[in-house]
C-alpha cells in the first residue's frame, strides 16, 4: 500500500510542475493532481501503518510517522489552497508536498546505496536517515519559504510560536476568498 501510493505520487508529480502542460491541458492537470493526492493518501495510510507496527523500534516509527504526517499536511494545505482559489499558495505547497514525497526515495538511496549504508548500529542509522531525508528542508526558512505570501503567513509563527495560529488561519481564510476579503475591508 505504501509503495503503491508512493509510486503513483512520484510518477504523477513531475508533469504537474511543467507550466506548458498546466496551461494547455487544465482538465488533465486537475485529474493528474487528484491522482497525485490519491497516491499521497494511500501512501500515507501505508506509512502510518508501517510506523505503528514496524519492528525497528519506536524512534524509527516516530520518524516515519512524522514524515507521513508532513506528507498529509503539506498535501492538505495545497488542496485547501486550490479550493480557496489561492493558486500561488497552492503551487508553493505542492512543491513542498513533492519534496516530502521524494523524501521516501531519498531515505532508500541514503540507507541502501551510499557509504551511510555501512554505518552501525542499524537502528541508529535508519532513525538518523529517516529524519535527515526530509526535515532539514523544513527547518531552513530561506529554502522553504520563498514568497511574500508564505513569509506573511509563517512570520508570526516563528516569532511568537503557535499562540498566533488563529490570526494566521483567519488571514489565510480571508485572503483566499474574494467576497470575504471585501467584507473584511469594510469592517
Amino acid at each position: 500500500m505504501h509503495m503503491t501510493g508512493g509510486m503513483v505520487a512520484l510518477l504523477s508529480g513531475p508533469r504537474q510542475f511543467w507550466t506548458g502542460f498546466r496551461a494547455r491541458f487544465v482538465r488533465l492537470h486537475r485529474w493528474t493532481g487528484r491522482l497525485f493526492l490519491s497516491g499521497v493518501a494511500l501512501g500515507s495510510i501505508g506509512a502510518f501503518r508501517i510506523a505503528i507496527v514496524d519492528a525497528s523500534g519506536w524512534a524509527f516509527g516516530f520518524a516515519l510517522f512524522a514524515l507521513a504526517l508532513a506528507w498529509v499536511t503539506t498535501a492538505a494545505v495545497a488542496f485547501y489552497a486550490i479550493l480557496s482559489g489561492s493558486i500561488q499558495v497552492h503551487k508553493e505547497w505542492m512543491v513542498r508536498t513533492y519534496v516530502v514525497t521524494f523524501a521516501f526515495v531519498t531515505f532508500r538511496l541514503l540507507n541502501d546505496f551510499t557509504p551511510l549504508s555501512r554505518l552501525q548500529p542499524d537502528g541508529d542509522r535508519i532513525v538518523t536517515i529517516a529524519w535527515a531525508c526530509w526535515s532539514f528542508r523544513f527547518w531552513s526558512r530561506k529554502s522553504s519559504c520563498n514568497s511574500a505570501i508564505c513569509a506573511r503567513l509563517l512570520g508570526p509563527v516563528e516569532r511568537d510560536g503557535l499562540a498566533r495560529w488563529p490570526d494566521i488561519q483567519a488571514s489565510l481564510h480571508v485572503a483566499s476568498h474574494p467576497r470575504k476579503r471585501l467584507f473584511a475591508q469594510t469592517e
